[in-house]
């Protein structure tokens, strides 16, 4: 079951990286 935790992982940095780019988008349209 290493890999439950390993793509769990992957998962959060790649909601992370939406939100961050969410804000900058958010950001740059005001």
């Amino acid at each position: 079951m290493k890999y439950s935790s390993h793509t769990l992982k992957i998962v959060i940095l790649f909601l992370i990286l939406i939100s961050l780019v969410n804000i900058i988008i958010l950001l740059s349209a005001t």
